[in-house]
Order: structure tokens, then sequence, then C-alpha cells
């Protein structure tokens, strides 16, 4: 990555400090004065926060329970005050061009009685977004968290997408229903993001730079319209969190829009709320598009002879990426159990390790490297995570590297604890080191770690394509709600490109039957997907019988999997999104609708001026209500500032690539 720094910005951030009923209060104003953020102390700290000047959260009690008590009561001691305004270049991403831009207060606190320690609270005010994180400074004394007491409360039962996930230890896979603050589940486990509409637009609860401290999730605060922080404890039984100060915490996020587009459109504040790459040389890593052997077969026939097909496949298409998935190690069917390793309990084989290096017996690790990088595909090789932990990071990651393989894909991690996390990050370091890129699978949701990291380059924590296997969870109206809720957070692994397409009433999961996976909506809607969901390492899902010669397949050809810019034109949440993206001097446009047919009319005056644009277009045909695989093929020429109308078929899509003329 490249980055711009620029000198401070010449925008006043307009703090004020003031004293009221509520005792004394500091005032932060992002740089064009439409959010506000409010920090009461008076014993204890809240956060009131406005946005166009209408309330978002009100009250909002702030602030972190240790082993030895909360810090308390508190009293302001002094601020400090900042401004941000930079500029970076990201490669790795939905823009290239990334500008933060931010007035930063720094709020320090005092107890007013013995020991008198110290705490302070960070906020930052973007003009799309807010952040507050919790630092206390020290040397080395030991700290125990036992609750985070941050509270987000908002002034009514407003309409919300939530996603309960039901239990701590998960994979965060779950749908983000619609449904209202005081219908959350007193029980539930909800993760990010939390999205929340009302008068003042649309708002997504989230956080930032999650990699030494427990990933959190969202619990109900029954009759307060509020949900509070919480987290999966320690393994070790050291309550939630542990360490030596200073600490400081990841960031509690608030993403702000007038609409739900505006939402998807977001300057770019999570990755803005982590520290920049911390690779020196980072020009092997290469996004790109990969083929995948697992979800139409589920492996069950895998063979050096299939793997090949996936490697010719990835070759003809332009995609410089394979991923070859499980059980390419070990014997099939390996049965687990709970081993304690190195202080950690992991599903490991019953009968002896399995060996990572090495490809089952009658599969040809060697030669399937071998006939990939002859064919100039580079090979993603998936893990049990539990095998690597009992083979040793380094000594997999070194051999790997050695044998040219290009990425691992780190499945079963299933943890959100502040171990895992640690480990996570500590595995995202060492692989940097190798050269290796990361899909983590079975992994908690992004906090914007690919900045610092971007080997990491894309993960799972997401309810994906897989789920067509076996259930019908993959709806239209989720795969319509994921661009305004999950994939605010970062890149997910979705895997889309089905090409077995079917309306919702026709729909059968095949419970692993060989090729027949398929996926709802149509096939317009399943193009859509592969350029309107993020990830730097696109897998596409199916298999080479139904790409090639199939209608569509054209348009996946050298499929970018990062942007240049993109730009979300119009769209709401479950229900349908307009995008345009740019990739070099090609623009794509996509778009896709969960429920009946339904027209759009978008004006092009994102392309340049002046110039006529040959537009390949790839839309529901019109018996695509009826028959969800059938796709119409055109080509028209569009000028720039043209309103086009966009007819999409029920749950259907619409997509053109653009080049000029």
């Amino acid at each position: 990555m490249k980055y711009r720094f620029g000198m401070f910005a010449a925008f006043l951030c307009a703090m004020v400090i003031a004293l009221s009923a509520r005792g004394a209060q500091v005032t932060i104003d992002s740089p064009q004065k439409l959010v506000q953020g409010v920090v009461t102390v008076d014993g204890e700290i809240s956060l009131d926060l406005n946005f166009c000047g209408r309330a978002v959260l009100i009250d909002s009690p702030l602030g972190l329970m240790f082993e030895d008590g909360a810090y308390g009561p508190l009293s302001l001691l002094r601020i400090e005050t900042r401004q941000i305004n930079n500029r970076w270049e990201n490669r790795f991403g939905r823009g290239r061009d990334v500008r933060d831009r931010a007035a930063e207060v720094t709020v320090y606190c005092k107890e007013t009685t013995a020991p008198n320690r110290q705490i302070a609270v960070v906020l930052r005010a973007y003009d799309d977004g807010f952040a507050f994180r919790y630092v206390i400074a020290g040397e080395g004394e030991n700290w125990v968290l036992t609750e985070e007491k941050t509270r987000c409360r908002f002034d009514s039962d407003l309409t919300c997408w939530a996603a309960n996930v039901k239990k701590l230890d998960t994979s965060s896979e779950a749908r983000y229903e619609k449904t209202r603050l005081g219908e959350l589940s007193a029980e539930g486990i909800y993760t990010f993001p939390l999205v929340v509409t009302g008068g003042f637009g649309c708002a997504a609860l989230a956080e930032a730079g999650v990699t030494d401290w427990p990933k959190a999730h969202l619990r109900s605060v029954p009759g307060e319209n509020a949900v509070s922080v919480g987290f999966t404890p320690r393994k070790d039984g050291r309550h939630l969190a542990a360490g030596n100060l200073p600490l400081q915490t990841p960031w509690r996020v608030v993403l702000l829009g007038k609409t739900a587009v505006d939402l998807v459109n977001n300057s770019g504040v999570i990755l803005n709320l982590n520290p920049p790459c911390a690779i020196a040389e980072d020009d092997w890593i290469r996004p790109g598009a990969s083929s995948w052997d697992w979800w139409a077969h589920s492996n069950s026939d895998l063979t050096i002879e299939h793997f090949k097909e996936k490697v010719d496949l990835a070759a003809r298409m332009g995609w410089p990426y394979t991923t070859l998935d499980a059980p390419w190690y070990g014997s099939r069917g390996v049965k687990r159990e709970k081993v304690m390793f190195e202080g950690e309990l992991l599903d490991l084989p019953k009968e002896g390790q399995v060996d990572i290096l090495s490809g089952r017996e009658d599969f040809d690790i060697d030669e399937a490297l071998r006939y990939a990088k002859e064919k100039g595909v580079g090979v993603f090789l998936w893990l049990y995570r539990a095998d690597l932990r009992a083979c040793g990071e380094e000594r997999a990651f070194r051999f790997y590297h050695d044998k040219g393989v290009a990425g691992l894909k780190i499945d079963f991690l299933d943890r959100e604890d502040q171990e895992m996390v640690e480990w996570v990050t500590k595995t995202l370091r060492l692989a940097a080191k190798y050269h290796l890129m990361i899909n983590f699978h079975g992994i908690y949701p992004p906090s914007g770690v690919n900045r610092t990291w971007p080997n990491f380059i894309t993960q799972e924590g997401i309810l994906g394509n897989e789920y067509n296997k076996w259930s019908d969870q993959v709806t239209p109206v989720h795969s319509l709600t994921l661009p305004y809720t999950r994939y605010l957070l970062g890149p997910g692994d979705f895997t889309p490109g089905g090409f077995l397409n079917r309306h919702r009433e026709t729909f059968k999961a095949q419970n692993g039957a060989a090729n027949d996976a398929c996926q709802m909506g149509t096939r317009a809607l399943a193009l859509a997907q592969c350029v309107i969901y993020d990830s730097p390492l696109m897998t596409l899902c199916d298999t080479p019988e139904h790409y090639l010669d199939a209608a569509g397949t054209q348009m996946l050809k050298n499929l970018p999997a990062c942007w240049d810019e993109s730009i979300a034109l119009a769209g709401d949440i479950g229900d349908y999104i307009v995008m345009a993206r740019r990739s070099g001097r090609t623009w794509y446009l996509a778009a896709m609708n969960a429920g009946p047919r339904r027209s759009v009319d978008v004006t092009l005056d994102f392309l340049s001026e002046g110039t006529a644009w040959n537009a390949d277009l790839y839309t529901d045909a019109p018996d695509s209500d009826e028959n969800a695989e059938a796709l119409a093929v055109s080509r028209e020429v569009f000028q720039a500032g043209q309103t086009v109308t966009i007819d999409m078929a029920r749950e259907g899509g619409w997509n053109a690539v653009l080049t000029e003329e």
C-alpha cells in the first residue's frame, strides 16, 4: 500500500466543554458538522450522538469493569484535540483512493477517590461515522476485564436488522433478519453489524481494530431500546480479557447515512480506524478470482483429474487461483475428538495425526502443485485449524512457501475469545513472513484488520452459498440484505457464481448430491453477486461443466476482485441494489432484485463525458420469471449521462460491462 499524508486540515475541531445539570460535557463535531458526539462525565461517562441534527444514541453508558472493580466515580481531568486529514491508496478493496478525515478528542477522566486512577476515551467524528475507544496508561501492571459497560441506547423502538448467532464459540453464520429493537431476544447473541433505521436515517453498529481483544457481540437490554457489548470468556478462566498496561481497546463504531445506500458508500471509516499496512513489500499479494472444487462435488470424488479440471477452468477463465478444499490430505471421514494440545483443546483425529504436508495416499499433492504451476494458476490449500496447530504454524508455512503455494484457507476457528483473536493476528504476521495469503473460514466478521495485514485476503463470517447445499436459508432477500449489513464490515467469502439457478418455489437443497448444488435467484442475479459482493479472493463456486459454453460465462472471464472505484446508485435493505464499479478503464454496472419484477432508472453520470461506451449486457430474459436460468446476452452503446432503465425479473438481476469505444 502507498500512503499520502497531508498536513492537518484547516477545519477546526468544533469542541466545546460545558457544565450542565448532567455534569461536565465535551462536544465534538465532524469536519462538516454532520455528526456530533457529546460525552458527559458525572461520576460515570455517557455518550449522546447526533447525525444531521437528529438524535441517534441517547444517554448511552460507557466504561470498563475490571477484576478489582470499575473505574469511578470519575471527573473530567483534561482533553486533547487533533484533526486528521490523510489520503492513502488501497489496492485491496472497493476503492483505491481512501480519504481519512475526522476530528478527534481524547477525554481524560480521573477517579475522585483513591487510588485516583485515570482512564481516557478517544472520540473520532467523521462526516459518515463516529467511533470511540478506551485507553489506560501504565507500565506493565496486570489487568483482568470482567465487563465492558458500553451500551448503545436509541430514543425509541426502531426498525433494525440483526443476526442472532444464538451461542458463543460460533462461526458467525446467520441471516440478518428485519425486526425491531424491542423484539430482540433477551437471550440472543447478535453479531455485527446491527443496522438501525430511524428519523436520523441509517446507523450500523460495528467495531474496528480487533487484534488483541476478544471479538465483541451485542445483547439486547430489555425495555431500554438498547444493546450492550458482550464477549466470549477466555478459555483459561481469566474472565473476558487479560493483559498488562498500557491498555487500548478496539474501536466501537457507528456508521451513519441518510439512506441505506449511503451506508454502502461509506468513506472507509472501519479501515481508517486500523493502522496502516505492516508489510513493507506487498507486491506478492495479488487479488483475483479462484475456481473451487467443493461446492458442487463436496469432494466426495476428489481426484487429481478433477483437480486438474479446476486448474484448467481457472486458466481458461483468466482467474489467477484455484482452491483445493478438503479432503486433500488425511483420510476420508476423519473422526475427531477433543485433545489438550499446548494448553488448547483441539479437535484432533482419534487415530494419530494427519499429515498436512502431504496429500492422501491416492492424491499426489506434488503433482497437483506442479500442474497448477505449469498452467500459471496459484493454489490455495484448505487446512483444518487444529491440524495446522498440531503440525506447527511456522513449520507448515515454511514448507508451503517452499512448495510455491499462494495461500491457505484455514477453517474451523469457531471462536471469538481473546486467545483466538491473538492467534489470528499472530498467524497473519507469520504468514506474511512466508508470503502466504490467508482466507480464514469459520471466523468472526471483519473489523478492518485487512488494512494492516492485506495478506488477510478474504474471510468467511458470513452465511454464504455453501448453505444452499443443505438448507433454504440463502434466499434472494438474504442476498439483498448482505450489501447493507455484513458487507459494510469488509470482505466476505460468500462463494457466488452458481449456474444451476432456481426460483424460490422450485429450489431444493441437494444435501451433498454430486454436481447438483443450486442457488436461488436468476442467472443474472448470480452474476451480479460476483460484482457487488466484496472479496479480494473471489471464490467462484461452480464446476467446469456448468460454466463452459453457458450463457453468462463470458462476463466472468478476467473478473476483477478489487476495484478502483465503487458507487452504490440505488437500493434498499433486503429489496434491491444497483452498483457501479470501475477496474482500470472498465466499468461494471450490476443490479439485484429480491422481490417481484422491478424497473429502476439510473443515470450514467459516473462515465467519462464525451465518450461512447460499448455495453455488453447480461440481463434477465423475457421468460426469467419462470425459468431462472434464462439469460439475455446483448450489446448496446451507452453515452455518459444517459439514463438507462434496468429491468429485472422477480428474484432477478442485471449486468453491463462497459468499455470505451
